[in-house]
């Protein structure tokens, strides 16, 4: 066995909670939720040395959004991990140094070699993905000789406040050499080893474990390779609460304020977009009008819609007004009444429609534009061109337009020949 369950002699709470004794060998936290706490746990093991202490926070039913912590959320903040060993013979425990340790989950910015860096402000956490087991294994620097005598001593301090306690876990030993371990930081330690069993002795049971590890891996992957959530703006009401900041149960209602003043609401304001558009309804279809979430997909569908000419109109302008420096309409953020009319009405419509029939690729809507024959005209000034449109609104030669400092600079570079031409080159 690579894991061997630490027999538990004596588990308890510093804060008077109740650590409860399951079946499968963890220990489900009940009772007093205190905003900070410790757990001391002392066990005995049959193994001859002991090689790394493996902390296994679990999922649980009774526990919000099933744990495997004790906060709202179901998250756990673990600060400091404690191993002493003790001897009948010794009346002083020994500390056990721990080397660095890895989980199979991290939480960003609270990653698991924080709960043994000795700075009470810092702690290993696993949000978001609450509501699943995660491991964490503390590796011995030093492999510890054990025997019948001798007790492992626990301590797992949660101070960070809050109530991020742990709510159901379980501890367990090994004495496996510790390259074999940091191999499996990736695979859980149950997986690694059905992996080292014959394909012919293997279970249905455990090839179904390894196929929804290897599923889940990837949808994991692909979540990872995401922007980190602290750079994606998303409104939302889902969020943990942050002292007296607190997520509403439903959007608070807007009042038509009469003549602008706060002090004078009068009524209700619905929930809607533009009327003035006859090719798009000003009203919004919307199952849950009380749902935050859906009130932003029915306004962006609204927004996107091919019945909406005025989005994409105005991005075919503003893209038009990056290539030439002039747009079609030189008022882009003003498309209403006081903007100022289009030059090539037709040109913007067209472009527009393109960029419609294309699936909103600007990729695609930059390539026609960079490939058509007016961008490709020489900026040289002609005064018979002066005399008729000095303003060039008709197209008949390229702007010129001013560089941009990061042009400008290599340009300097390129003409003292300082320029490195080369990807990611440096001075």
């Amino acid at each position: 066995m690579l894991w061997e369950p630490l027999t538990i002699l004596s588990a308890e709470s510093t804060e008077g909670a109740t650590l409860a004794s399951q079946a499968d060998g963890s220990y489900l936290v009940e009772g007093e939720k205190p905003e900070t706490d410790i757990y001391r746990l002392t066990g005995s093991s049959s193994l001859k040395q002991i090689t790394a202490v493996r902390l296994e926070v679990l999922p649980h039913d009774s526990l919000p959004n099933k744990g495997p912590g004790r906060a709202e959320n179901g998250n756990l903040h673990l600060n400091e991990v404690h191993l002493l060993q003790s001897n009948e013979s010794e009346t002083k425990p020994k500390a056990l140094a721990l080397a660095t340790p890895f989980a199979d989950f991290n939480q960003e910015g609270w990653e698991i070699d924080k709960a043994v860096d000795n700075n009470p402000g810092t702690a290993w956490g696993i949000h978001p993905a609450e509501g699943k087991p995660h491991f964490a294994i503390f590796p011995l620097t030093e492999i510890a000789s054990w025997s019948d005598e001798q007790t492992l001593q626990i301590e797992l301090e949660q101070t960070h406040g809050r109530s991020h306690l742990i709510g159901c876990f379980r501890i367990t030993v090994t004495d496996a050499p510790l390259e074999l371990l940091r191999t499996q930081s990736l695979i859980p330690i149950e997986l690694a080893t059905i992996l080292r069993q014959d394909f012919d002795t293997r279970t249905p049971e455990d090839q179904a474990k390894l196929l929804h590890w290897v599923l889940l891996h990837q949808l994991e992957t692909e979540l990872a390779s995401l922007p980190p959530q602290q750079l994606v703006y998303c409104g939302t009401n889902n969020f943990e609460k942050e002292g007296s900041f607190k997520p509403a149960a439903e959007p608070r209602d807007v009042h038509v304020l009469h003549r602008g003043l706060v002090s004078d609401p009068r009524e209700l304001a619905s929930v809607g977009a533009l009327r003035c558009l006859e090719s798009l309804p000003g009203e919004l279809v919307l199952d849950t009008p009380t749902n935050e979430g859906v009130r932003r997909e029915a306004l962006a569908e609204w927004l996107a819609s091919k019945q909406n000419p005025l989005t994409w109109r105005s991005i075919a302008n503003r893209v038009w007004l990056y290539h030439f420096g002039q747009a079609l309409v030189d008022t882009p953020n003003d498309f209403g009444q006081m903007g100022s009319f289009p030059t090539h009405p037709e040109l913007l419509d067209w472009l527009a429609i393109t960029l419609q029939q294309q699936q909103g690729s600007l990729k695609a809507l930059h390539r026609i534009i960079l490939t058509s024959a007016v961008y490709q005209q020489s900026s040289l000034s002609l005064p018979q061109g002066v005399e008729v449109d000095a303003g060039n609104q008709l197209l008949w030669r390229m702007n010129r337009q001013r560089l941009d400092a990061e042009s400008f600079r290599d340009s300097l570079l390129a003409i003292s020949a300082s320029l490195d031409s080369k990807m990611g080159g440096l001075l």
